[in-house]
C-alpha cells in the first residue's frame, strides 16, 4: 500500500463548536462597543444642538429688547416686581412673538429667530426644531420638551440661577438677562444631571 505525504492525519477542514463561539463572542462585544460608542456620540451632538437653539434664542431676545427697548411678554409673565419664568411653548406666545406673528407685541413684524429648523417627528413627538401647529408655535428640544426660558423682567440685569445645585457655590443670582435651559434626555427640568444650560457656555 502506498502512502501519502498526508496518510495517518485528520484533514481539518472546519472550526470547532468552542473556536466558532469564541469568534461570536468577540463579534458581539464589538458590535455593542460600537452601538455604545454611537450612543455616547449622538447625545453629545444632541447636547451640542441644544445650546446652539438656546444662544440662538437668547440672541433673538436680545435683539427684540434693542428694537422695543423690553422683552417679549409671555402669557404666564409677571409684572414689574419679578423675573418672568416661561418655556417655548406655544401656550406662552413667546416664539410667536420672536417670529412676528403677533403684531401686539411685535409691531414690525421683523422676524428674529431666522432660518430656525423645522423639527422632525420621532416616535410619535416633535423634537429638535421648530413646530407650527395651525400658527401656533413652538421650538423644542432634541427630546421633544420646550426650552425653558427666565426673563430679568424687573430690569435689574440679573435673575436667579434656576439651577438649585449650583446655588450654594455663590451662584444664586446670574448677571444674565436671559436663561434659557433644556431638560435633557430625562425631559425633567427640575433635575440638573442632564439639563443643559445657556449660561454654562460663558
Amino acid at each position: 500500500m502506498k502512502r501519502t505525504p498526508f496518510s495517518g492525519r485528520r484533514n481539518r477542514a472546519a472550526f470547532t463548536l468552542i473556536e466558532l463561539l469564541v469568534v461570536v463572542a468577540i463579534i458581539a462585544l464589538l458590535v455593542a462597543g460600537s452601538f455604545s460608542a454611537y450612543g455616547f456620540v449622538m447625545e453629545k451632538a444632541r447636547n451640542k444642538g441644544a445650546l446652539t437653539t438656546e444662544m440662538a434664542l437668547v440672541n433673538a431676545i436680545e435683539n427684540f429688547y434693542g428694537d422695543y427697548s423690553r422683552f417679549p411678554a409671555p402669557t404666564s409673565g409677571s409684572g414689574n416686581n419679578k423675573d418672568a419664568d416661561t418655556d417655548t411653548s406655544g401656550a406662552e406666545g413667546i416664539v410667536t412673538a420672536l417670529l412676528g406673528k403677533n403684531p401686539t407685541q411685535n409691531s414690525k413684524n421683523r422676524d428674529y429667530i431666522g432660518d430656525m429648523k423645522p423639527a422632525k417627528m420621532q416616535n410619535g413627538r416633535n423634537v429638535d426644531g421648530l413646530v407650527n401647529e395651525q400658527n401656533n408655535y413652538s421650538i423644542v428640544d432634541a427630546w421633544g420638551s420646550p426650552f425653558k426660558i427666565r426673563i430679568d423682567s424687573n430690569y435689574d440685569n440679573e435673575v436667579d440661577n434656576p439651577n438649585t445645585e449650583d446655588r450654594g457655590v455663590g451662584r444664586s443670582k446670574l448677571r444674565k438677562r436671559v436663561l434659557i435651559w433644556s431638560a435633557g434626555k430625562d425631559r425633567d427640568a427640575s433635575t440638573w444631571k442632564d439639563n443643559i444650560g445657556s449660561w454654562d457656555n460663558n
